[in-house]
């Protein structure tokens, strides 16, 4: 076992035994290799089930980049811009004065919809049509470009359905298409429905940061190295 892998495996044992985590996984890999794979904790505090190296967590938000990488893609074609209006690619967006969010707004979290419909539950967000009209009918809480508050759940949406109307296509053929083949890939967008079940803006794992700066010395700096057990971002 590495000198890495002692000090990160000590470091999650101490954040569960502090109570800073409940259950927490770390893998780093260098040059394609596993060099890091600790974990720690429990699944579920009531069975006292233990977190190992293959328990699934749930990760919000690592597919946002995924999502921004289809529509810089788009982009590049010549689809449309990032100053182009999103209501001149999905009409029913323009609803109480959203003519002028651009694509540029949306994704830099300035579009002035933060937060999703309050009449959008588990189920509606199983059915991409229905969530995607709901969002449609927002009124914006700032103007496009005023300030930028995070968009949690609503970016996925968004975006998605932005680039679904100049495609024609669904958001796991375009998952497919400008992600998945090109890199010969194979992170997965669910589907339920001839709409994706899931928005773009969720993911696989739930994301731990770690406070580096406990660990007693500096960690060597390799010159190239990836992280993450699922397709992240």
């Amino acid at each position: 076992m590495n000198i890495l892998q002692n000090r990160i495996q000590h470091l999650l044992d101490q954040l569960v035994a502090e109570g800073t985590e409940r259950g927490v996984q770390v893998a780093l890999y260098l040059h394609g290799q596993l060099v890091v794979d600790a974990y720690a904790g429990v699944v579920n505090a009531n069975t006292g089930e233990k977190v190992t190296n293959e328990t699934l967590f749930p990760v919000f938000s690592t597919t946002k980049g995924m999502t921004a990488t289809i529509i810089h893609r788009l982009v590049e074609r010549g689809l449309f811009d990032y100053e182009t209006p999103i209501a001149s690619l999905w009409p029913e967006f323009a609803a109480h004065g959203k003519e002028g969010i651009t694509i540029r707004h949306a994704l830099n979290h300035t579009s002035g919809l933060p937060l999703m419909p309050l009449d959008v539950g588990r189920e509606e967000l199983n059915d991409w049509a229905t969530t995607c009209q709901k969002i449609a009918d927002l009124a914006p809480v700032s103007a496009p470009g005023e300030r930028t508050e995070y968009h949690a759940i609503t970016y996925g949406f968004i975006l998605g359905e932005a680039a679904c109307r100049v495609t024609g296509q669904t958001f796991p053929q375009l998952w497919h298409d400008e992600l998945v083949a090109p890199l010969e890939s194979n992170p997965r967008c669910s589907v339920d429905s001839p709409r994706p079940s899931i928005p773009p803006s969720h993911g696989l794992k739930n994301q731990t940061l770690l406070n580096l700066n406990r660990l007693s010395s500096p960690l060597p700096k390799p010159s190239h190295s990836g992280c993450g057990r699922f397709p992240s971002g």
